[in-house]
């Protein structure tokens, strides 16, 4: 008999698609409904996402497209050009984001998905009226960026007995992204300057995921995963240019100092080295990186089957903290200078986060039900105090944007 399904969602935030948050998007309609809270679920080919253990007790072989998801995402930066002057980017993605399949084989159970995790395209362009601390009369500001993520691969399931269950999922992961930058800014004296980026990197790497599942009751299962990315492999390419007539950037630019005439500064960096050509001189510096955070991430699930009609489930989510150290080395040949700066890469730090998610499950009729879902999804970006920020930008408002610590006339300390 064919059912009709009515999806209503309780969300506290929209799903996003950045590296900064670990919910991207529901895969399946059952676990999308109930807010992703499927960990002590997980009876249909979307387990093989959320618990391949939960696949030994599915009660047929299944396949699974989702093809109705639909995202806008914008990211919204307020007074980052000063007061009442915001920057704002959207994206938006329609696309099948959930391929999974299940196949019986006695008692064990074999699967296999594609879920398209990320898929964003940003292109927009902004002018900046005025912006506050700066003798720059207009700013144009054009943005691009192409990100893009799917991970596929077999899951297996199998019952240790009548009450508990294992599984596995191996995904492999490809994981893309493509940034384009350009910024032209004018001076009230016809002053120019003129900034552009292009950034690309390729990650792929391996995601496991080990589940279980286990009947404490006829009515109540637990359910447990531990997943994990690897890096195996990638490459990067970043290239930044910089021409300017006089110093008209440098307040938004950490990079420049104050000069009096026009220069030009091109950088290219990728996983080998990097230079910095400036002023006819050639700097030398350590490469960069492709790789993601290895983040280890924990899943416990509870759901209860009040009766045939009706379920709950909740599920809780921690992800450990990361932090990935690369030395961060320049070294100019002409004037036999050496730099360096934290070994930290900033934007590969992530925080310990705690998110949870509480799902229902209620057939109306024979023919019609609701689900309903609440979740969290929680930034993992690092969090930095009011003094903190205050002290960066006085530093910053005195030196030009540059903190430079001088241990001799040959070293310093970026």
């Amino acid at each position: 008999m064919s059912k009709f399904f009515i999806f209503i969602f309780i969300i506290s935030f929209s799903l996003q698609s950045d590296d900064f948050h670990y919910i991207h998007s529901f895969y399946g309609p059952r676990a999308s409904g109930m807010a992703g809270a499927y960990t002590a679920i997980s009876d249909d080919s979307s387990g093989t996402y959320y618990n391949p253990a939960g696949l030994a007790f599915s009660y047929d072989d299944s396949i699974t497209i989702n093809a109705t998801s639909y995202q806008t995402i914008r990211k919204n930066y307020h007074n980052i050009f000063g007061p009442w002057q915001d920057y704002n980017q959207k994206s938006q993605k329609y696309l099948p984001d959930f391929v999974g399949t299940v196949k019986s084989f006695d008692k064990l159970r074999v699967g296999f998905s594609i879920v398209n995790g990320i898929h964003d395209s940003y292109d927009q362009d902004n002018t900046i009226y005025l912006p506050s601390n700066s003798s720059i009369a207009t700013l144009d500001i054009g943005f691009s960026q192409e990100k893009f993520n799917l991970m596929m691969g077999p899951s297996v399931s199998y019952p240790i007995s009548d009450r508990f269950s294992v599984g596995m999922t191996l995904y492999y992961t490809y994981d893309t992204s493509r940034t384009s930058s350009k910024r032209l800014a004018e001076g009230f004296k016809n002053e120019v300057a003129t900034f552009e980026l292009e950034e690309r990197r390729e990650t792929r790497g391996f995601n496991p995921i080990i589940g279980f599942q286990y009947l404490l009751t006829e009515k109540l299962v637990l359910g447990l995963t531990y997943r994990k990315n690897f890096n195996i492999g990638g490459s990067i390419s970043l290239k930044e240019s910089l021409l300017e007539t006089s110093p008209l950037l440098s307040t938004f630019d950490p990079m420049l100092t104050s000069v009096d005439n026009g220069y030009l500064i091109v950088e290219q960096r990728n996983e080998k080295v990097s230079t910095i050509v400036a002023d006819n001189h050639l700097v030398i510096g350590t490469p960069i990186t492709h790789k993601l955070p290895e983040v280890n991430k924990f899943n416990f699930g509870i759901a209860y089957f009040l009766n045939k009609r009706f379920v709950t489930s909740f599920d809780l989510m921690y992800a450990t903290p990361y932090k990935y150290y690369l030395p961060q080395v320049e070294y100019n040949p002409y004037t036999f200078q050496t730099s360096f700066s934290s070994s930290l890469k900033n934007d590969l730090e992530r925080r310990a986060t705690y998110n949870y998610a509480l799902g229902f499950e209620y057939y109306i009729t024979e023919t019609f039900l609701i689900r309903l879902g609440y979740y969290t999804n929680r930034s993992n970006g690092k969090i930095a105090s009011w003094a903190e920020t205050a002290v960066e930008l006085a530093l910053n408002e005195q030196l030009g944007g540059k903190f430079i610590i001088p241990i001799n006339e040959k070293l310093e300390y970026i």
